[in-house]
């Protein structure tokens, strides 16, 4: 009975089903195609680091794909919450059969991802990021400023640091929260960045200036140090170079105030 509403309707009831119920009805019944065409069947999209990994190694692929397939890719794709699972897949404990599925830097390519196809997206947030995918070459900087220029709010936290005495590559984990905040009204360039960021989607300012303050702000694993450059809290080795956030934030908030129309040095 549910199929005899329109597919908009049912789209909505859609939304409840695990992800792997939509994968199974895909397989088993086309008659769900335009259904699932619909953005609020997958609303919001939240995917495990299995999903995930499995996504992105399809959105590769897509010259692979079927017409069907990838019209309900673009119910997918037209988005607007995203929920993930960044951390990697361990190649050595999958099946052979699966491991195809094994995807270097996920973040990373998750965001080339959003910033690419998921255009839609208005709040990204993924846990278990490695440090190393953010900490190791000052790549935060990129991810940030490059792949996240469009989002007004951005925040990396650490969930997880590693014991004094562990040696694992693996020094700590993060949540990273992005939130497209355009839309709010009264926007302005904050001075102080007490004055800036009021919180996720409630946000109605933008920090100007200062690189500085933006990485501190942003990245809550990272503190200044003496000698100016910005170092993890968990591992003192891993640098950010002042000029680097002075170079990457200026260009990253140049392109903020203008998608509104404010100077970034004013303030007006």
């Amino acid at each position: 009975m549910i199929m005899m509403l329109p597919p908009s309707l049912t789209a909505n009831a859609a939304q409840f089903l695990p992800l792997h119920d939509k994968y199974h009805l895909l397989l088993t019944s086309r008659d769900i195609q335009p259904v699932l065409e619909h953005r609020a069947a997958w609303e919001p999209l939240v995917l495990g680091h299995h999903a995930l990994h499995r996504l992105l190694r399809r959105m590769q692929q897509l010259w692979k794909l079927s017409s069907f397939t990838l019209s309900v890719l673009q119910g997918v794709r037209d988005v607007h919450e995203l929920y993930v699972d960044a951390r990697e897949l361990d190649i050595k404990t999958l099946p052979v059969e699966e491991q195809w599925l094994h995807i270097l830097c996920p973040l990373e390519q998750l965001l080339l991802q959003v910033q690419q196809k998921f255009i839609n997206v208005r709040h990204l947030k993924a846990s278990n990021v490695s440090d190393l995918e953010v900490d190791v070459g000052s790549n935060f900087l990129r991810l940030r400023c490059d792949l996240l220029s469009e989002f007004q709010y951005v925040r990396l936290s650490p969930t997880w640091f590693a014991a004094a005495d562990n040696y694992d590559c693996h020094r700590a984990k993060y949540e990273l929260t992005a939130t497209r905040i355009f839309h709010s009204r009264g926007l302005g360039i904050a001075k102080t960045p007490q004055e800036a960021y009021e919180g996720g989607e409630a946000a109605e300012t933008i920090v100007s200036g200062d690189g500085n303050c933006c990485l501190e702000m942003e990245h809550e694993g990272v503190s200044k140090s003496a000698d100016g450059h910005f170092r993890t809290r968990h591992s003192p080795f891993r640098m950010f170079a002042e000029t680097d956030v002075q170079r990457n934030y200026q260009k990253l908030l140049a392109g903020l105030c203008a998608r509104i129309g404010l100077s970034a040095r004013s303030g007006h």
